[in-house]
Formats: C-alpha cells, sequence, structure tokens
C-alpha cells in the first residue's frame, strides 16, 4: 500500500493540489439507509480551483476505527494459538496500525474519484449497467457528472490521466 500512498502523494505534490481530509461523523450514505459509515469532508485545492464532498467509508473501516484494544485483542488474539507470545507493545503497535489504516488517506480519496465521463446518460448506463428508465441511475449520472466537472476545473487533462493511472 505505501507505494500508492507514494503515488498520490506524488500526483498531489505534481499538480500543486492540496488535500484536506476531516471526519464528520457517522452517516448514512447516499446508497445505503441502514447502516452508518465513518463520514470524511474532502477538500481538493489548488490555485485554480477548490472542490469539497463528502467521501463515506466502508463499514469495515467503520468498524474498526471505533474498536477499542480490548475488544481487538479479544477478537485477534484471545484463545487463538499465535504460534508465539506477543507481548503488549507488540499488540499495541499492531492496533495502531489498524487505526491508522482504517482511516481514508490520499491514495484512497483519489483512486476513489471519477477522472472521465461518459459522453452522454445512454452511454453511462450501457458502460455501467443501469436502465435508462430508472431515477436512481439519472441522480447517479448527475452526481457523476458533477465530480467529473470538478475536476476537470482542478486538472488538466494530462493531470486526470495520470489521476486515472494511479488507480
Amino acid at each position: 500500500m505505501d507505494n500508492y500512498r507514494e503515488q498520490a502523494e506524488k500526483f498531489l505534490n505534481k499538480s500543486d493540489t492540496k488535500i484536506n481530509i476531516t471526519y464528520i461523523g457517522d452517516t448514512f450514505s447516499d446508497w445505503d439507509k441502514e447502516n452508518r459509515h465513518a463520514t470524511y469532508s474532502v477538500t481538493l485545492s489548488n490555485k485554480k480551483h477548490s472542490y469539497t464532498f463528502n467521501f463515506w467509508d466502508s463499514l469495515h473501516n467503520t468498524e474498526n476505527r471505533w474498536i477499542t484494544f480490548d475488544e481487538y485483542y479479544n477478537k485477534n488474539y484471545r484463545n487463538k494459538k499465535t504460534g508465539g507470545s506477543y507481548g503488549r507493545s507488540h499488540l499495541l503497535r499492531k492496533y495502531k496500525e489498524l487505526q491508522e489504516e482504517s482511516r481514508p488517506n490520499a491514495y484512497i480519496i483519489l483512486s476513489d474519484l471519477t477522472p472521465y465521463m461518459e459522453d452522454t446518460f445512454q452511454d453511462f448506463c450501457d458502460c455501467f449497467g443501469y436502465d435508462t428508465d430508472s431515477r436512481k441511475a439519472l441522480d447517479i449520472y448527475l452526481k457523476v457528472q458533477e465530480e467529473y466537472n470538478n475536476l476537470t476545473k482542478l486538472f488538466t487533462s494530462r493531470e486526470l490521466e495520470e489521476l486515472a493511472e494511479i488507480q
């Protein structure tokens, strides 16, 4: 994962773009009204444009974000044959790594963006398997189009190609 993070950081540096990721709470996403997801406000900004949007993390990462050390220990090490004994400092280090890995970073955010857009709603539906009669599909298309339009204000066409490569 370090190589991917490195690619994302290089891309941001090369395009002179800053990223700010702020946790705003656990909320229901547009697509999942049954489970709360860790939600972040993300701002990408450079001299040309600033774009702020919400990022809903996975349920797995949301769970890991709030797991206590005792819960982590009980889930992963208690009553399991680990092939050796682990000291508290080792377990604490593994727990902190889990906590860090459960938060979005530049790579996670950038790889989730849409650096290209289908020309028409029909093309979009054909590409992603949506029904052109679906209101939900139209709503998704419009949101993706809005994201893409903001990205074209932030990045040149060459930078958008580079963004697609780090995915």
